[in-house]
């Protein structure tokens, strides 16, 4: 999946005629795909933020999708102080609520 950061438009790759032209589309972000789909059966991407009830104590947390090099893997970032979570297929109840793209104001629910 491809963000078009100046018109807020997503693309699929298969609207591309070749990988060149992917290239060649500065204005583009691409979005890894996690393999997985959150509650409501949405895509998970890297640079989304999601909505998770914790397992502990039962509270909402906000975080954000990112790639953990250190991990070989996708977590989820809940910010400074309760650092990050690896997502596998085990997470129940997990709802993607926007993207670090078009929705930068709950970065700051995340840190």
């Amino acid at each position: 999946m491809f963000y078009n950061v100046q018109s807020g438009i997503y693309m699929d790759p298969d609207e591309f005629e070749s990988f060149n032209d992917i290239l060649g589309l500065a204005r583009y972000k691409v979005m890894q795909f996690t393999g997985l789909k959150d509650c409501n059966g949405v895509e998970i991407y890297e640079g989304d933020f999601v909505k998770i009830i914790s397992a502990y104590n039962g509270q909402e947390i906000i975080a954000t999708v990112r790639y953990e090099n250190s991990l070989a893997s996708f977590v989820f970032e809940t910010g400074e102080d309760q650092g990050y979570s690896r997502i596998d297929a085990s997470f129940k109840g997990i709802e993607v609520i926007g993207n670090i793209y078009q929705n930068s104001d709950l970065l700051e629910e995340t840190q």
